[in-house]
């Protein structure tokens, strides 16, 4: 068994090849006793402990000997035991390298489109459109002798994505309330019904990120499957005692994950950031012994070119822009710049060069989406408008063929004849009116109404919609704007006074 460090801590990782439990439910109560929280985590082969005061690590691995002990654990294998660092926190997922990553979806997610065109070899009990696939009895009910298995109780969920014509076909809940309450007003026209929520491109798009929506992120709470109970929190060390093999091995694993090729001088980026000795010849010392254990013994210092030496050194020293100045990992060798993407570089405000704020801001095209959900703002908008005239319904059928005495009956008794006139002669009078309006304000206000009038009383009496599908259409654009505004971080740089 390797020790890393002889240090106390609260958090400890054991690396083990074989845990055959059989009683787990002893193993659990046996945990809890001693309120240690035991986190699995099955990829890596890693146990977790998490205890409520520090211990050592003899300490340690004699509580975790007491609970496999106590579930019949006999020929358990402990490869290593250390404090939890950050090459755990790295390689375990819990800490993100870049600061633009994001954890990966907790479940499967596949476009309709793939499925029929590049021919995935995908069952339909593997595939959902709008449910999650849950484990059967059998997978619930077996039991493995292994503590890894706690962790893998059930499959990922897998979210098929709709194809277009799949999505055209698909009522949303917002669609099929709104035609059970149409329904309830009685017969409408099926044009006049789908203004009112047409299923466009936009349609298209709403229900295939209802599909998308099924799949969430993972948290750093769902890296680890946690047996006994999850704790608050876990405490990383930053510098503990790590053995030059183990020191190798983050070197190799975070220039892969980086992308960066591993030369003499990105090595010593490497090595020196993830390193806290106190002299320079001592980490030259260290570094050199960490080369011959990479290379099997063909690394020679002498045998380096002059210049790739002095690069090295000045790598040890942190001297040089070697590291992205925001992520502060190693840049590409061949990277002369000071990011080492466009992304990280998309974090800086790029007039001062200092860092965003974050500010909450109405996002509207989000907003507008939502609102879209409840159907089309203008069709819903033309509908309710019907009850802005449905006063004037019964004045209209009486005097329909009679103009003059449809607008005596509507807007009351004035003078109509001369009032254009007049106001035609007055404004040929004004040098600065260059062409008159044929007709005055008043009359042009009236002409409208009546027009409007027409429309909806001639749609209403022909049966195309009626007076409580106008209410209904009022009702939707009322919870149409009780929907909240969504608010979305953005970047503002205060100094500036610019958002990104």
């Amino acid at each position: 068994m390797e020790e890393h460090s002889h240090s106390v801590a609260t958090t400890w990782v054991v690396d083990a090849l074989n845990l055959h439990v059989p009683y787990y439910k002893k193993a659990f109560e046996a945990a809890n006793l001693r309120n240690v929280a035991v986190g699995v985590h099955a990829a890596s082969r890693k146990i977790i402990l998490q205890f409520d005061e520090k211990k050592t690590s003899q300490e340690a691995g004699r509580v975790f000997e007491i609970i496999l002990g106590k579930g019949g654990s006999i020929d358990h294998c402990i490869r290593e035991r250390a404090v939890l660092d950050f090459f755990h926190t790295e390689s375990l997922g819990l800490w993100l390298l870049k600061p633009y990553w994001k954890f990966e979806k907790s479940g499967r997610i596949v476009e309709g489109s793939d499925v029929e065109y590049e021919g995935e070899d995908l069952g339909e009990a593997d595939l959902v459109q709008d449910e999650v696939l849950h484990p059967s009895d059998d997978e619930d009910v077996a039991v493995k002798p292994d503590i890894f298995a706690l962790a893998v109780v059930s499959n990922p969920q897998v979210v098929r994505v709709p194809t277009y014509v799949e999505a055209l076909d698909v009522d949303s809940p917002e669609y099929t309330t709104l035609m059970e309450e149409l329904a309830l007003g009685g017969l409408i026209d099926i044009k006049v019904a789908k203004t009112l929520m047409p299923r466009d491109r936009e349609y298209i798009e709403a229900r295939k990120d209802d599909a998308r929506s099924l799949v969430a992120r993972k948290g750093v709470a769902d890296i680890i499957s946690w047996i006994s109970f999850t704790p608050k929190s876990l405490r990383v060390h930053r510098f503990v005692n790590m053995s030059t093999a183990r020191r190798v091995a983050w070197v190799v694993w975070k220039a892969a994950k980086l992308k960066v090729p591993l030369l003499s001088t990105t090595f010593a980026s490497f090595f020196r950031e993830n390193s806290h000795f106190k002299t320079l010849a001592i980490t030259k010392a260290a570094y050199m012994t960490a080369m011959e254990l990479w290379t099997n013994g063909a690394f020679v210092w002498k045998q380096l070119p002059t210049t790739t030496r002095q690069e090295i050194v000045a790598r040890l020293q942190y001297v040089g822009d070697f590291y992205c100045v925001v992520c502060k990992n190693v840049k590409h060798p061949d990277n002369k710049g000071l990011f080492c993407d466009i992304k990280c570089q998309r974090e800086l405000c790029y007039f001062c060069w200092t860092y965003w704020d974050q500010e909450t801001a109405v996002d509207t095209e989000a907003t507008e989406k939502l609102q879209k959900r409840l159907g089309n703002k203008q069709a819903l908008t033309k509908l309710a408008d019907t009850l802005d005239y449905v006063d004037d319904f019964e004045k209209y059928y009486e005097c329909r063929y009679d103009k003059p005495a449809l607008y005596q009956s509507v807007f009351g008794d004035r003078d109509r004849e001369t009032c254009c006139t007049k106001r035609v002669k007055l404004e040929h009078n004004q040098l600065e009116q260059a062409h008159a309006e044929s007709r005055c304000t008043d009359c042009v206000r009236e002409k409208i109404y009546c027009d409007k009038l027409s429309y909806y009383a001639e749609a209403v009496e022909r049966g195309n919609f009626s007076i409580a599908h106008a209410r209904t259409a009022e009702r939707q654009l009322a919870l149409m704007e009780c929907i909240p505004c969504v608010q979305t971080a953005k970047n503002y740089c205060h100094q500036c006074e610019h958002w990104q």
